[in-house]
Formats: structure tokens, C-alpha cells, sequence
């Protein structure tokens, strides 16, 4: 079986993991990957020795994608299309517009959205995807309302998983081990709220005079990022707050964890909180309908 996964990320995070975990365990099939030139997906494809080819522009929904996209199929002969991210799902759309697609194609629902404009629902709604694949539960529940009652059948949930191949990284010279430490994962995007892991800082280091103690904070930086750290200086946070950026294998900083603090406004069910129960690190979350399941 020939699988196309599709995918329109220009930076790293869970979701993209998710993807390589995927990819590299599905021995029996041949993979491949769609998606935008000199991007993080690209060069873990490199790295994995997975085919890869690369869209016209940056935005993978881009319509100068369409006659792009339809080389790739022609050339790969795929019988499965994986939409991984939202702006593949909309390519896909507009490709199907212009001529029908053979493939089975699945599209994956990682997240909550609170778009359900007019053009969403037609993309969620299209005759051209066969089968709607939700991270868990309360995102399939979530989502159904977008959905006629016939396409609601195409809905299924596979939970998501990470890789158990631990590698041994020593990150003592990061954290301080001899104080509390608070750990949080997550790249720097509004819908993660980091704006309330400094606030619990805040609360903290200033207003209970809680000194030994240490937030530690990794995730992608992003436009965000400045306005976290000027937050930090004015708050006379820069001591007790670390924001140690992205790399691979965070998921080991659980070991050094006494808490995750997981602060989002909408998730539909973080890798990094399995990684928490896995490792056993105590848990923290801020209001999240999804831990119900």
C-alpha cells in the first residue's frame, strides 16, 4: 500500500512529531510527504530517509498547489491521501473542484477550532474525504456539529501515542534539580496560553514570596515570544523563569518535573500530557473538558 501524507507545517511541534511516529512505524507500507520547501517536515523526511516532495509555494493552500499537488499523486500513484494539517484538508478541497481524486483520502482531527465559517463547513462536509480520524473523544464530540448526519459516519477516534525509544540527554546544566520545578511544554501560540504559566509565576515567586522554585517553559518561540519575555522582565521573572526554546527528546524534562502545568485554552488531547501520566509527573491543568476522556 502506498500512502501520501500531507502536511503544510513550517514549524515543529507535537503535531509533527505525531507524524513521524506515524510514518516511521508503518513498516509494511510506503510512505511519503507533501509539503512545503526547507521546513522542519521536510528535513526530518531527509533525515528518515523518506520521499519527499515539495509545494510550489510556502502556503501549502495556496491554489498554485493545485496543479502541484496533482503531480505528486500522478507521480506516487497513492491509495490512501493523510491530511495532517488544516491547510491540506483546503487544498485538497480545491483540487477536488477542479478533478475528482482516486485515493481514499483521511483527514486527521488534532485540535478544537472556532472556525465554523460558511467555506469550513464545506471542507469538513466535502464528498471527496472518505473518513474523518479525531485525536480523542471530546474533539470528535466537538466536531460532529460541524458535520451533516451522514458524514458524522465517517467520524472514528485513534488516540495519539509517542515514541517509548527514550534516549538518555542529561539536561541538569538546564534545571536547577535542588529547587521546585515547574515544567511546561508547548510551543509559543495563543491558543497555548503562556500568558497564564507567567501569571502563576507571578503569583507565586512575587505574591507568596515563594523563592525556591523554578519554571521551566520549552516550546518553538514564535512573534509571541518577545511580549512573554518583556512580561518576564517586568514582573522581575527572569531568575525564576526559563524558556529553554525547542529541541528533541523534550519529553525527558519530566523526569526532572515536579509539576506540568499545562495551561491551554483549547487542546484536543496534548502529547505532552501523556508524556506527564507516563512518566508520572503530578499534573496541573487549567479547565479542559478533554481530560474527561
Amino acid at each position: 500500500m502506498k500512502v501520501l501524507h500531507v502536511s503544510g507545517a513550517n514549524s515543529w511541534g507535537g503535531n509533527e512529531q505525531q507524524l513521524f511516529n506515524l510514518v516511521t512505524h508503518l513498516n509494511q507500507v510506503d510512505n511519503a510527504i507533501f509539503g512545503t520547501k526547507n521546513s522542519p517536515v521536510e528535513k526530518h523526511a531527509s533525515k528518515n530517509q523518506i520521499p519527499f516532495f515539495a509545494s510550489k509555494t510556502p502556503k501549502l493552500k495556496s491554489v498554485k498547489n493545485i496543479s502541484r499537488f496533482f503531480e505528486v499523486i500522478q507521480q506516487f500513484n497513492p491509495e490512501v491521501i493523510h491530511l495532517h494539517t488544516s491547510c491540506s484538508l483546503t487544498l485538497c478541497f480545491y483540487a477536488s473542484l477542479c478533478k475528482s481524486i482516486k485515493a481514499k483520502v483521511v483527514f486527521e482531527k488534532k485540535g478544537i477550532s472556532n472556525s465554523s465559517s460558511y467555506l469550513s463547513r464545506l471542507k469538513y462536509n466535502s464528498s471527496s474525504i472518505n473518513h474523518i480520524v479525531c485525536v480523542s473523544n471530546y474533539v470528535k464530540q466537538h466536531f460532529k456539529s460541524m458535520l451533516t448526519k451522514k458524514n458524522q459516519q465517517k467520524l472514528s477516534v485513534v488516540n495519539d501515542s509517542f515514541n517509548l525509544d527514550f534516549k538518555e540527554v542529561d539536561y541538569d546544566s538546564m534545571v536547577d534539580s535542588s529547587k521546585f520545578v515547574v515544567g511546561n511544554i508547548a510551543n509559543h501560540s495563543a491558543a497555548k496560553d503562556l500568558d497564564r504559566f507567567i501569571d502563576v509565576a507571578d503569583q507565586l515567586v512575587n505574591h507568596h514570596q515563594i523563592k525556591d522554585i523554578q519554571f521551566v517553559q520549552v516550546g518553538g518561540f514564535s512573534k509571541l515570544t518577545p511580549e512573554y519575555k518583556s512580561r518576564l522582565k517586568e514582573l522581575n521573572l527572569e531568575e525564576h523563569v526559563l524558556f529553554i526554546g525547542q529541541f528533541n527528546q523534550a519529553y525527558l524534562l519530566h523526569d526532572y518535573f515536579d509539576v506540568f502545568l499545562l495551561t491551554s485554552e483549547r487542546e484536543g488531547g496534548p502529547t505532552s500530557l501523556l508524556e506527564a501520566f507516563y512518566f508520572k509527573t503530578k499534573v496541573v491543568v487549567h479547565v479542559l473538558v478533554f481530560l474527561k476522556h
